[in-house]
């Protein structure tokens, strides 16, 4: 382990990275380029083979009067335990997830600074889809778009119905590190479920325990960061299990936080819904090879309330565009 200092901060970002070599920099930079003594920044690698270490070690040489930590993994420990493992390392009041192949926009360190001064539980700011190259393509919302700036006090039930109605994407429940910044003595007061572990969503889980308990959480509509999009292998050639994975994770954690409120399930599981539009089930199916194989699939949102009215127009449409494409080829 590196460290420049063990001293108190405001905020620390905190980075898991894995094989990021050829992004990292970039990420990086976007922070030195708004730094402030306030501020430190936290690294878990995931025992990359890149050459991450080298590189860092080096970054860390060239920058010595910025606050920075580094933890190296002996062996890959996972998504879930690295996630775990950058908050557990980091000295700061508050804790910013960023991801390492994505920038901060400019201003934003400012911005987090500022708010975390109102002594929120979470805040959650939204994020402009890139390209690979970081082009600029779509801002993203989490919260419907006359929403600019909202406090809810997530441990009042209504508030979090409202919050999951007023939801349109599964960052609003924490499916994107980039965009949430957490009090961390909050965090380390929370339980924590290790069958979550491999999951992907450790980390959701976390948070909405600790919401749930007594949180407040700010959002705002304000881009934080820009999202490189094009560089994971979900995104290619491993789509379906990109999907099945949000199912999975979801409906577990519908079921073992929500176990006691039926209608809070179901709102919590309509975030997913939302999300997952005709065309994202249409491209779901597209990706898997056999009827069985999708048959799995629909069990599994049906599960999930999705509508069987809209599963039955998906399996009709994949089989009447399946006819057409043979009538084609004869």
């Amino acid at each position: 382990m590196n460290t420049s200092s063990t001293s108190k901060f405001k905020l620390s970002i905190c980075i898991p990275t894995y094989t990021r070599i050829e992004f990292l920099p970039q990420t990086l930079n976007s922070i030195l380029q708004q730094y402030k003594p306030e501020v430190q920044i936290v690294i878990s690698d995931n025992c990359s083979t890149d050459g991450t270490k080298d590189w860092i070690n080096k970054f860390i040489a060239k920058n010595p009067n910025c606050h920075i930590k580094y933890f190296c993994f002996d062996e890959n420990m996972g998504a879930d335990y690295n996630y775990m493992n950058v908050i557990k390392l980091a000295d700061g009041d508050y804790c910013w997830f960023l991801g390492s192949d994505d920038v901060i926009t400019e201003g934003s360190l400012d911005i987090i600074l500022h708010k975390i001064l109102l002594n929120y539980n979470v805040l959650l700011f939204c994020r402009l889809n890139c390209d690979i190259k970081l082009q600029p393509k779509k801002i993203e919302y989490i919260l419907k778009k006359g929403i600019s700036e909202r406090t809810y006090l997530l441990s009042n039930r209504n508030d979090l119905l409202q919050y999951f109605k007023d939801a349109v994407d599964l960052a609003a429940t924490f499916s994107y590190l980039s965009v949430i910044v957490v009090k961390k003595s909050a965090w380390d007061n929370t339980p924590f479920d290790i069958s979550f572990l491999g999951s992907a969503y450790s980390h959701v889980y976390r948070l909405l325990i600790m919401l749930r308990k007594e949180g407040t959480l700010y959002y705002s509509n304000r881009r934080v960061v820009m999202l490189r999009m094009g560089n994971d292998s979900f995104e290619t050639e491993k789509k379906i299990e990109r999907f099945v994975l949000d199912l999975n994770g979801y409906q577990k954690l519908g079921d073992s936080i929500f176990y006691d409120d039926d209608l809070l399930k179901y709102y919590f599981w309509g975030v997913l819904r939302k999300t997952h539009s005709w065309r994202t089930l249409f491209k779901a199916r597209l990706s898997v090879a056999t009827r069985k194989e999708w048959s799995q699939v629909e069990n599994k949102l049906i599960n999930l309330c999705f509508s069987k009215t809209k599963l039955f127009v998906v399996r009709k449409s994949y089989i009447i565009i399946q006819l057409i494409v043979k009538i084609k080829a004869l």
